[in-house]
């Protein structure tokens, strides 16, 4: 059927796809993405569109994908395309408006496809592997039909997002916006960061975002959304780590491959994330909040296409990030887990709309009123812009750890010695807070949350300054530089950097981790020798924040955080793959040789 059929039809087109619901519902109610498919059945006559359910577009190597296609009705052609590829089986907005009406309500026609394996697609779904060929496959079939303008934009978070990073490595002519939402996951060994699908950081693998995320959405294979396999309480527990899907899923999944491949191995390269020979010309929206656990690669993202830029779309490369976690950015926000958050709405998608009709309809009102950078600083509650990143204007300032756990701007002495904890992987700190994503496990939440459950273990060490007598605004990536040593071979280093009120609430703004292996290279990982002081450097991720006048700075540093982090059994050995473990004795030393010490980037005009 081809566009003009389409047309002629759309209640033809809009009962088959009530009939093709219908048939599925008893899944379709099962799975989150696919619920919001089931409350859009009346979505074409309240919206206006017709819709070509599962058109099969050929790619090159005959695989054909499955794509619903929704065209305004009372529109003329040709008309731009906004383009989503999804393995999820539906679309959907942080804010809860029916994107399938906001897109063709503009005048868009809205294509959205199931990526390989996924639904009515053919082929074995392999996670971000095929993305970027595929892509610019359907791009080139897009343009070829009698509606389009041969404009075609990009939009959608997480997956949705990181495919549009895929076919801009393509550097295709007719893609010519992206709105990436949570997408730093795009980032592979760019820029040293070997991150892969976020999934890595500190060289220590995300367990539990890479758990719940290949338990409920990797199925090599799925026609029907399905329900979750059910995950026995010890799931994410089980050793070795490799083996933890297997017990629980019905269908294989890339999850052995994540785990078990080197981060330097060239296996990566073939999966299709960023490095730094990429090179782009399609001009970008980044959008993300502070506690989705790829921010800091959003950043990093918006950076590498604004410098390796074939183009001018190089000066066209917009970071926005909110407060929020993991694609929530376009939701009321009152608070970010526990911590209170006010006046953080953004006029999200009255941007959108300029932005698509700049790049996609040349729009006479131009483009949107954005800076390079446009940030929600936590705790001061407002809004700034940002010509660069971190600030051209930011100060580093030090703050040594110190004898009774004092955090101080002032060096420690010759004699203050060091402190020491024994990290026990079966008895690990549990995770509270902080940027996790997509466990599938509700209690366990993203976002700033009070510290002090976890403060009362004899396996974390806290650090606290003296209460600040002025504003501190951190405005770039916090550093922790720890002189260490331990009883094992390798072990791992975690800090949270922490704003305590004056009521004694620790809310979390950052953390970060390093395996002890790679404190000097990914691609050199060296034992620890025991008895010998060894120096590993943890920085954080990025983050806007204003420490008030009468709040204090602190640092916990420990060895585990599970299951945000998947344990280091202390081995010295591969770890994905071993079931046995021992404790360690690890030890900080703050003293005139080695003073361990946190950097902050400081904002001067902090107190105003």
């Amino acid at each position: 059927m081809n566009v003009t059929e389409i047309m002629r039809f759309p209640a033809l087109l809009w009962v088959s796809g009530v009939i093709s619901l219908a048939v599925v519902a008893g899944a379709i109610v099962l799975h989150p993405t696919s619920r919001q498919w089931l409350a859009d059945a009346t979505a074409p006559f309240r919206h206006g569109y017709y819709i070509h359910r599962n058109v099969m577009v050929p790619m090159r190597d005959g695989t054909r994908l499955a794509m619903d296609i929704h065209i305004p009705a009372g529109r003329q052609p040709p008309l731009p395309t906004i383009y989503i590829q999804t393995p999820y089986g539906g679309i959907w907005a942080g804010d809860g408006r029916d994107p399938l009406g906001y897109f063709t309500g503009r005048g868009f026609v809205l294509a959205v496809q199931n990526v390989r394996g996924r639904y009515a697609s053919e082929g074995v779904f392999t996670v971000t592997r095929d993305l970027a060929n595929d892509s610019a496959d359907t791009v080139d079939w897009l343009i070829a039909q009698p509606w389009s303008n041969g404009r075609v934009g990009t939009f959608g978070c997480s997956y949705l997002g990181e495919s549009q990073i895929a076919l801009a490595r393509n550097r295709h002519p007719a893609h010519r916006a992206i709105i990436a939402q949570g997408a730093g996951g795009a980032i592979g060994s760019a820029r040293g960061s070997y991150r892969y699908f976020g999934f890595y950081e500190g060289g220590i693998l995300n367990l539990a975002s890479a758990y719940g995320w290949f338990k409920d959405q990797g199925d090599k294979h799925r026609s029907i959304p399905a329900r979750p396999d059910p995950d026995p309480p010890d799931g994410i527990r089980h050793l070795p780590v490799i083996e933890a899907l297997q017990r629980v899923k019905s269908q294989s999944t890339d999850f052995e491959d994540f785990v078990s491949h080197a981060l330097v191995d060239p296996w990566w390269d073939e999966m299709g994330y960023v490095t730094d020979q990429d090179r782009f010309s399609t001009p970008g929206l980044h959008v993300n909040g502070w506690f989705d656990q790829t921010v800091g690669d959003t950043i990093l993202l918006a950076q590498i296409m604004r410098e390796h830029a074939t183009t001018d779309a190089g000066r066209h490369q917009y970071v926005i990030i909110g407060p929020g976690n993991h694609c929530q950015d376009e939701a009321r926000h009152e608070k970010v887990g526990e911590l209170p958050v006010s006046n953080a709405d953004y006029p999200y998608f009255e941007t959108y709309d300029q932005w698509l009709d700049y790049w996609l309809k040349d729009s006479p009102k131009g483009l949107p009123s954005l800076a390079p950078y446009n940030i929600f600083v936590l705790g001061a509650n407002e809004w700034r812009q940002f010509d660069q990143w971190p600030p051209s204007e930011v100060v580093p300032q030090h703050l040594y750890l110190r004898a009774g756990a004092r955090l101080s701007d002032a060096k420690p002495g010759s004699s203050e010695g060091s402190d020491n904890y024994q990290y026990d992987p079966m008895d690990p700190v549990p995770t509270l807070g902080g940027s996790v994503c997509c466990t599938g496990d509700p209690p366990l939440t993203s976002g700033s949350f009070d510290q002090r459950p976890l403060e009362q273990r004899d396996d974390i060490l806290v650090y606290t300054s003296a209460p600040l007598d002025a504003p501190l605004t951190v405005a770039g990536q916090a550093e922790l530089d720890l002189y260490v040593s331990s009883s094992a071979p390798d072990t791992d280093f975690m800090v949270k950097l922490i704003d305590v009120w004056p009521d004694g609430r620790a809310f979390n703004v950052r953390d970060s981790a390093i395996r002890a292996r790679y404190r000097n290279g990914y691609g050199k990982p060296e034992p620890l020798i025991r008895g010998e002081r060894h120096r590993v450097v943890i920085t954080l991720p990025p983050v806007a924040y204003r420490f008030r006048k009468g709040h204090a700075i602190r640092v916990q540093v420990t060895s585990s955080n599970f299951p945000r982090f998947e344990r280091n059994l202390n081995t010295g050995g591969p770890n994905f793959n071993e079931g046995s473990w021992q404790p360690a004795v690890n030890t900080v030393f703050h003293d005139g040789v080695s003073p361990s010490r946190l950097t902050l980037p400081i904002l001067p005009d902090s107190g105003r």
